[in-house]
């Protein structure tokens, strides 16, 4: 029977790592709380001591990592937008099939970014920002950053088609307005099928400007590549 070896000093957590990953968890638990109580009671209705209960930590725990509720709003609106965008770029990166791919954008879009509950928060907070400068100014500043990342997968796998009057890249400005507007009125007409064709009627009308890259095969290049 062999003896497990004992852990020595550098595999042991130290007191400042573990306090480290204590502090980590608190605030993603935070952050977290806060996307759950902005969907679940809009941006009115998650004060911060809705938001503490949802995350199960002490208020001093919230005022040591966010000092107010609107330090804690802007960096929650920032970790949204990051994780809205990575799914956006998911879309990009793993679309299936290449002579569908411009269909397959618009309604894998539509299904793992624009529909989703996240995006329902986005939208609370950006509503929010038209009365809140700093927040207008934090979103208005990750719209330019997140649009970089994923500007690159557009220029990879899209061309402007024969006779097109606008770039790939304001193709895709003006798809996400498109959906953005869809998603912000699809609870007062809920017809899945509706909604549906208005998906693949957009794709057809971006067809006449953007067509897909022929035999491209390779993951984009990073931003800044």
């Amino acid at each position: 029977m062999t003896r497990q070896r004992p852990a020595t000093a550098t595999e042991r957590p130290t007191p400042r790592r573990r306090q480290a990953d204590r502090s980590a968890d608190t605030r993603r638990r935070l952050l977290d709380a806060t996307v759950v109580c902005l969907a679940r009671h809009g941006y009115q209705g998650a004060s911060l001591a809705v938001i503490v209960a949802e995350a199960g930590v002490s208020r001093g725990a919230q005022v040591h990592h966010f000092g107010s509720r609107q330090q804690l709003m802007l960096e929650a609106a920032e970790d949204l937008f990051r994780q809205l965008y990575k799914d956006l770029g998911r879309v990009l990166l793993a679309l299936p099939d290449p002579a569908g791919r411009l269909r397959q954008t618009v309604t894998g879009a539509w299904d793992q970014l624009f529909s989703t509950e996240r995006f329902l928060v986005y939208q609370a907070l950006l509503t929010a920002s038209h009365q809140d400068p700093e927040m207008a100014a934090a979103l208005a500043s990750l719209l330019v950053r997140v649009r970089s990342q994923y500007e690159p997968a557009v220029d990879h796998y899209f061309e402007s088609a024969p006779g097109a009057l606008v770039k790939p890249r304001t193709v895709f400005v003006q798809m996400a307005c498109f959906l953005h507007g869809l998603a912000a009125q699809a609870h007062l007409a809920p017809d899945p099928a509706s909604l549906r064709h208005q998906l693949e009627q957009f794709a057809l009308l971006i067809g006449s400007q953007l067509r897909v890259r022929r035999n491209v095969t390779t993951r984009p290049p990073k931003a800044g590549a």
